[in-house]
Order: C-alpha cells, then sequence, then structure tokens
C-alpha cells in the first residue's frame, strides 16, 4: 500500500484563485487564459495552521473510508494536455466516504499534474495525482453545479536519501570481498593474486616508540589505485542480492525504473514515497552488514518535497536535508545551480589563497596563467557540464575571473585598466569559453551514445504522466543548446565534424562581447 501525503478539496461550482479569475472543471482547453496575468499561479501555497476543519456546517468524520479501491478497471484517454484514466462504463466504480465528506462520492477519473499544483507550506512537489470524485448520483457536469458536489484527492510525492558508510573502506570482509569478485566473473587467478597481496599483512602504531605488530583482516588498501574497484565490486554483489519492488521504488524513465545512483561508496536512494525509502534504506543496511558495512546514520540524509516523516535503520535516525552536496555538487529538489556556482567561485577563491605566494609574487606572468589555467580554471569549471547556462551564471564566472587577473598584476579597479588589455598580459584561458567547449563536447557525446546508458536515457526522457505547470517554465539543461543547434541538435550530434564546428557558433553565443 503505498503511503503518500493526500489532501481532500471539497468543490462548488468553482474555486477563486483571484479576483481577475475563476477556475472550474469545465472548459479545460481555455484554463491557461483565464490564469494569464494572475497574481497567483500553481503551485498554490496551502498552509497547513490554516486548514479549514469546519466549513460551511461541515465537521470532520474521522477518516476518509475507501470502498472498492482494492481492484479498478480503467480506461486511458491523452486529451493533449495530461493523461487521464476513467471507468470503464458498465463496471462499479469505487466511492469514498467519512471526513469532511458529506455522503458518498463516486469515483469518476484520476489525471496527472507534473509538476504539483499545490505546495504544502511552502513545499513543492514534483508530481501531483488527482482522484476526481463526484458526488454519487451525479455525473461531473452536474455536480459540478451544486455545492459541495465534487471532491479532489490529491496525492503528492517523492523521497531521496543519501547513504554513508562508517569508515567504508577499512571495514571492508575480505572473505565476502573475494566471493564478490568471483560471482562477477573474475579469473581465479586473478583473484589469487590479490589474496596474496592481501594475505599475512599487518601493521604497527608508532607514538614514542613502535608497538607490537598486529594482523590487518579487513578493509582495503587506502592509496591503492585497485582499492576502489575493489568496493565497487563489493557494493556491487550487496545491490545484486537486493530485490527492490520496482514498481514501488524509483523513478519511472521511459518504463524502466531508476532506484539508485552510485560512485564507489557514494549512493542515492530513489522512491517516490516515505514507506518506499524505509524499506530501501533498511534492506540497504541489512545487506551492507553481512559484508562488513555499517551504515553511518549521523552522515546519512534524506531529502523530500513532502512530509518529514521519521525513518530509522539499525544505527539510529536519518536526518533530513533541504539540500545535499552529491560527489562535489549541490542536489536540491530546488532550483541550486546559482548557489552552486557560488560555492564554486569560494572554492575557486581559497585555492587561488592557497597559492598566493606564487600569485602575488614576481614569478613570470606565463607561470602565472600555467598555474591559474591547471588549478583554479578546474576548480571553477568541476561539473560545469551539468550546469543550464544563464546570463547570471556567465555574469558570475566572468566577474571572478576578471578580479583573479587584476590580483596577479597587482592592478584595484579604481586603476580603470581595460578588461581586453589586462587579457593581453595574463593571456589566461578564458573560463568562458572553456566552459561552453567542455558543455558542448559533452552534450555530443551523450547524443552519440548508444549502450542504454542512464545518462543518454534521461537526455531522451520527456515525463508523459503529467504536464507543465501555468508559468515560465524552468530552465532546462538543453536550452543553451536548443538556441544554438536547434531542437534537431541529438541528430547533429552524430556528424562529429559537423558538431565541431558548431562549437564555436555555441561560445560566441555566450562570451561576453
Amino acid at each position: 500500500m503505498l503511503n503518500v501525503k493526500a489532501l481532500v478539496f471539497i468543490l462548488s461550482a468553482f474555486i477563486g484563485l483571484t479576483q481577475q479569475a475563476e477556475w472550474s472543471y469545465s472548459d479545460e482547453a481555455s484554463w491557461g487564459g483565464s490564469c494569464h496575468g494572475s497574481g497567483q499561479q500553481s503551485p498554490i501555497n496551502l498552509v497547513s495552521q490554516a486548514a479549514v476543519t469546519d466549513y460551511s456546517g461541515a465537521v470532520i468524520r474521522g477518516p476518509l473510508e475507501f470502498t472498492g479501491y482494492d481492484a479498478v478497471d480503467v480506461g486511458a484517454l491523452n486529451n493533449g494536455h495530461t493523461l487521464k484514466w476513467k471507468t470503464l462504463s458498465g463496471r462499479q466504480a469505487p466511492t469514498v466516504s467519512g471526513g469532511p465528506l458529506e455522503g458518498n462520492y463516486t469515483f469518476q477519473e484520476f489525471h496527472l499534474h507534473w509538476l504539483s499544483e499545490h505546495a504544502i507550506d511552502g513545499v513543492k512537489h514534483p508530481l501531483e495525482i488527482h482522484l476526481l470524485h463526484a458526488k454519487s448520483g451525479y455525473s461531473v457536469s452536474e455536480a459540478s453545479k451544486i455545492e459541495n458536489g465534487l471532491a479532489v484527492i490529491a496525492i503528492l510525492f517523492k523521497h531521496r536519501a543519501c547513504v554513508d558508510y562508517t569508515k567504508a573502506f577499512d571495514s571492508v570482509s575480505h572473505s565476502q570481498l573475494w566471493e564478490s569478485l568471483k560471482e562477477q566473473g573474475i579469473p581465479t587467478k586473478y583473484i589469487s593474486i590479490l589474496k596474496a597481496i592481501y594475505s599475512k599483512t599487518s601493521a604497527q602504531i608508532r607514538l614514542e616508540k613502535i608497538g607490537d605488530t598486529f594482523p590487518i583482516k579487513r578493509g582495503v588498501k587506502q592509496g591503492d589505485p585497485i582499492s576502489p574497484k575493489l568496493f565497487t565490486a563489493l557494493l556491487e554483489s550487496v545491490f545484486r542480492k537486493i530485490h527492490f519492488e520496482y514498481d514501488k521504488c524509483g523513478i519511472n524513465i521511459n518504463g524502466e525504473m531508476l532506484t539508485h545512483l552510485r560512485f564507489a561508496d557514494d549512493i542515492v536512494l530513489l522512491a517516490d514515497s516515505h514507506d518506499a525509502i524505509q524499506t530501501m534504506l533498511r534492506t540497504l543496511d541489512t545487506e551492507s552488514r553481512k559484508v562488513g558495512l555499517l551504515m553511518n546514520s549521523s552522515k546519512t540524509r534524506a531529502m523530500t518535497n513532502s512530509t518529514e516523516k521519521p525513518i530509522h535503520i539499525h544505527s539510529g535516525n536519518i536526518k533530513y536535508v533541504n539540500e545535499y552536496i552529491y560527489l562535489g555538487q549541490i542536489i536540491s529538489f530546488e532550483e541550486a545551480l546559482e548557489k552552486e556556482i557560488d560555492k564554486r567561485i569560494a572554492t575557486s577563491w581559497k585555492k587561488y589563497w592557497a597559492n598566493k605566494d606564487v600569485f602575488k609574487s614576481d614569478l613570470p606572468i606565463h607561470l602565472k596563467k600555467k598555474i591559474m589555467d591547471n588549478t583554479i580554471l578546474p576548480t571553477l569549471l568541476y561539473g560545469c557540464q551539468c550546469w543550464a547556462l544563464t546570463k547570471t551564471v556567465i555574469r558570475k564566472i566572468t566577474t571572478f575571473q576578471r578580479a583573479t587577473e587584476r590580483s596577479m598584476l597587482g592592478l584595484k579597479l579604481r586603476d580603470r585598466v581595460k578588461n581586453s588589455d589586462i587579457r593581453e598580459i595574463t593571456k589566461v584561458t578564458d573560463a568562458v569559453v572553456m566552459l561552453c567547449k567542455l558543455k558542448w563536447k559533452w552534450a555530443g557525446h551523450i547524443a552519440r551514445v548508444t549502450d542504454g546508458r542512464w545518462s543518454e536515457r534521461v537526455l531522451h526522457w520527456y515525463p508523459r504522466d503529467g504536464h507543465r505547470m501555468p508559468g515560465r517554465p524552468r530552465r532546462r539543461w538543453h536550452d543553451d543548446i536548443v538556441s544554438v543547434a536547434g531542437h534537431t541538435w541529438t541528430r547533429l550530434a552524430q556528424n562529429r565534424k559537423e558538431w565541431l564546428d558548431m562549437e564555436e557558433a555555441f561560445t560566441q553565443f555566450w562570451v561576453p562581447k
């Protein structure tokens, strides 16, 4: 049973959104026009403390009671705006009663909203399902004309969890590691070599004097190039033994469920409900313990755009956060790109001042340029292939680089030296040019991938179970690519030479004039 946040809306003839616009269940095609220019657009924020508990004589009559919902025959309809599922004619329709409802209400249809139409206490949701009911004995059109004729139950979700292990590389069981390598088809001779490397290993602790020798029976060697591979192999065996309920866990990407992301011991679990994420975490915790890995509840974090319900594992409760740094990048349900840019700039300044003995010295400028291009620029542009470019992003990157160039030369803004003249002296690689080239090359690479990896699937994924909310759409990753190469850019990218020739146009589109 899916455990989700549900809301009930009892609708009369209409609900007024603003003084200028009215909303009803009739004439769907004109909804966008009627709401255009209004001061309040979806998602409509619902404040829990202001919830009405006694309206027009209605009282809360205990929990909602659902009848006939265990098995329902429905037919699908795509009306061009959203997907709907309606009960088939001649079939017994389920009903709902109780709560604030007066009498029984019969199920008519359910449809999807991607993103959600409502926010709860300011928290937005990526998906909202509406179960539309009409007062029993009435059709939808008839019920919409009487008071409290319609009842809509809204379901909002989803959840995300970022997993951290306690001393992950130090707690690996050697016997489980060799078994994992064998299960994954590693030749016996290579496993024997690894066993020989790890057999009879020992250590000593040096303080004022060298301590006694003790054997090492767990963990992989820190700093050894093969250690991350060994740990990944062990974790792969853990996930192969986990059987998530794929109809409830993860995100539906064109018919396949994406349940988790992994990079070494950095793991993200994805689910659309509290119960699902709770089950996934407990299952992962149990299987991990069998190979010597302990989940660190003090560092494992959960994120949700729904109600924050307690999540428990063996080592304690999981704390909720609004954002999390995963693989060096901020992830959040809110738009976090500008925060990420600010973080990258702050990190780059730290790197710059860590090398102040170089940048503030009398060393030749061409040596400073090399340090700038090989240390500061990679720090600044880390992960830029995933950025959705905007004028604000470009301005912040440009401002940072110009400030570092002036600092290298010992110049102040009041010296009023032109930026073009400074660049002639420093000859550093333009950060915006490098950003554009990196993103353009990455876009071409992903467009040409044919092995079914998730990055390719997500590129071609368009959620079909909802519609975009009113208002200005959020900036998407490929919007800046489309602005130069058009909507057929993935086909153009198949020709490497043609794609490379268009790189300069993309760069010039964004480089400040």
